[in-house]
């Protein structure tokens, strides 16, 4: 009988030859003879013409890496589906094909996986911003890079509730959550194939979704340091507006109703409403930005008005509506 793996990093990627080198050279860097047995990677390549398959072929005997390719472009979510369905471990670590592992990071989450039996991992990473969608190895300057979170040391919780309090997108980014696969599977029910993208919290964020509605009372492991080194650059940033002033404030809502802390939750609101709302939410409200549609001008105000920066906003929009 062959044992399956610990851990599977899933890699979901369209058009990413050359960030894709990146992340695969991180891994190759960390796989040792101690714990290849535990490892595999899977990469599902969303109808790629860039080479990015023929690149992988070639690290094959490397790593124990399985390839897919799809035949037509499935879009970003169901792409995620199709590799998490390819994985044989026991956990699975979604990373994004223009993310890399700091130094370290796997072997990390290994150990913790072997110490404990949790339901999820949370991991702490690294924002930078490259010059390109597409940077190679090479173009990597983390200069004026910065370390997501400030809760920098590790902690084993109860219950997955106590983790919210150590970042403002908690859950949200999709390398930032190792879980069992028996939970990724379950997320994507939370999708809707007949739905836009970023249509519903569903459609965009669905793990962070599935953990507030089904995980916040089980156990899990925060890792302070740095597993994943972020790129600044991501793909769907057209829909950054919609997200932080109605998705992320929607999955809050979700994560009081399940038992997270309500002030910890308040004190995040805070955070991104200052750093989003007057930029934002104008724009959305008369139409201008993608997901306008889905924008619900009433929720967002129930949520906010409290807040000083509120009246300011609504000073804009009634600006704008009378022109």
């Amino acid at each position: 009988m062959i044992n399956k793996p610990l851990l599977t990093i899933c890699i979901p990627t369209f058009k990413k030859r050359n960030t894709v080198e990146v992340l695969m050279n991180s891994i190759v860097e960390q796989i040792t003879e101690d714990n290849f047995s535990l490892l595999e990677v899977v990469v599902s390549d969303n109808y790629s013409n860039d080479g990015t398959v023929e690149y992988l072929n070639t690290l094959t005997h490397l790593i124990p890496l399985k390839i897919f390719s799809n035949p037509t472009n499935v879009g970003m979510i169901p792409n995620w589906e199709l590799a998490i369905e390819k994985a044989n471990g026991k956990y699975v670590w979604l990373m994004g094909s223009d993310d890399f592992f700091n130094k370290n990071a796997i072997q990390k989450v290994l150990s913790v996986i072997q110490k404990y039996n949790v339901d999820l991992i949370l991991c702490n990473n690294i924002y930078w911003t490259p010059s390109n969608h597409n940077y190679k190895v090479d173009e990597i300057d983390l200069t004026d890079s910065f370390v997501r979170s400030n809760h920098i040391k590790d902690k084993y919780v109860n219950n997955i509730k106590d983790l919210v309090e150590t970042r403002t997108d908690i859950f949200t980014p999709i390398y930032d959550s190792i879980m069992y696969k028996q939970h990724w599977e379950k997320v994507f029910l939370l999708y809707n194939h007949q739905a836009p993208f970023f249509s519903s919290i569903g459609n965009s964020i669905p793990q962070a979704l599935y953990i507030a509605l089904n995980l916040m009372k089980k156990p899990g492991y925060y890792i302070g340091d740095p597993l994943v080194i972020s790129s600044a650059n991501i793909s769907w940033g057209e829909y950054m507006p919609f997200y932080m002033s109605h998705i992320l404030p929607s999955l809050y809502d979700i994560m009081i109703k399940n038992g997270a802390d309500k002030l910890v939750i308040e004190k995040h609101k805070k955070e991104i409403f200052i750093s989003a709302m007057v930029r934002w939410v104008p724009d959305l409200v008369m139409n201008k930005l993608p997901c306008s549609s889905y924008f619900s001008f009433f929720s967002f105000s129930k949520r906010f008005y409290k807040d000083k920066k509120y009246l300011k906003v609504l000073k804009i929009i009634l600006k704008n509506k009378l022109k």
